[in-house]
């Protein structure tokens, strides 16, 4: 599925968050350490910066996992983008023969300790699955989605799913 995801950087963002019992850096919202599991009720409630964690994956159809540890472009030539070409951003070269799929499709922002996906005006649409009208919702151009643990999303007729410790559904 995806043709090139470049190489990760070797310094994450700082982002405010707290320390476990065993000094894991966490989400300030989880009530659960996202490395080891322990329990944050009994945690100092000192909010610190630390190195942020990869917040998820995108888990295609076929297997394939992309972490999200840093922004990613998606499209079907993502390595066109200035920012992926200057590595500041990962880029996610989907293959395409069915022409639904945008040279610059869509972008997942990382911020803070949110994955937010967005649209980039690609022509045939990024998608979320709406579990309450359980249908698919076509995302507004440019608009910021907040991505939950377990939604499902479409680049075109690419789906995958986006998994999370950090913040169960």
């Amino acid at each position: 599925m995806p043709a090139s995801h470049a190489a990760r950087s070797a310094a994450a963002p700082l982002v405010p968050g707290v320390r476990c019992s065993r000094h894991h850096h966490n989400d300030p919202r989880a009530r659960f350490c996202a490395t080891c599991g322990v329990s944050m009720a009994q945690s100092s409630i000192l909010v610190v910066d630390g190195p942020r964690p990869s917040l998820g994956v995108l888990v295609f159809g076929d297997g394939v996992s992309v972490p999200l540890d840093r922004p990613v472009v998606v499209g079907r030539n993502a390595e066109t983008d200035p920012r992926v070409r200057s590595g500041a951003v990962c880029g996610l070269t989907l293959g395409d023969r069915s022409g639904h799929l945008s040279r610059l499709h869509a972008e997942l922002l990382l911020d803070g300790w949110d994955v937010q996906l967005v649209d980039r005006g690609s022509t045939n649409g990024t998608f979320v699955f709406d579990d309450e009208r359980r249908s698919w919702r076509r995302l507004p151009p440019q608009r910021p989605h907040l991505l939950t643990p377990g939604a499902s999303l479409a680049f075109g007729r690419h789906a995958a799913m986006f998994q999370s410790p950090l913040r169960p559904r």
